[in-house]
């Protein structure tokens, strides 16, 4: 992880919004979709498995139904800054999945 622990996408994607110096925000690889979920969440998910027999031998997904592109949530980040920001696309990151 960075030292200033901002290597993943909310974070790093508040940030370039935060200090944005002009009226656009680049969002790279904005049709990369990611389902998103709270650490308590996904603490409680594994916890109920961990507990339950039927989960031996199983392979579970702990995502949550909705899935984001980065663009959707650079436009929801855009929002909670209450900053104008008009986002431009860019291509896709090397190494993304």
């Amino acid at each position: 992880m960075a030292k200033d622990g901002l290597s993943h996408v909310v974070p790093e994607l508040f940030k370039k919004a935060y200090f944005a110096k002009y009226d656009t925000l680049d969002v790279f690889s904005p049709n990369l979709k990611r389902t998103f979920c709270y650490i308590d969440d996904a603490v409680e998910m594994m916890r109920l498995l961990a507990e339950s027999d039927d989960s031996i031998g199983q392979a579970f997904n702990m995502a949550m139904n909705r899935r984001n592109n980065y663009e959707e949530l650079a436009q929801k980040i855009v929002k909670i800054t209450g900053k104008t920001l008009n986002i431009n696309p860019q291509p896709v990151t090397a190494g993304s999945p």
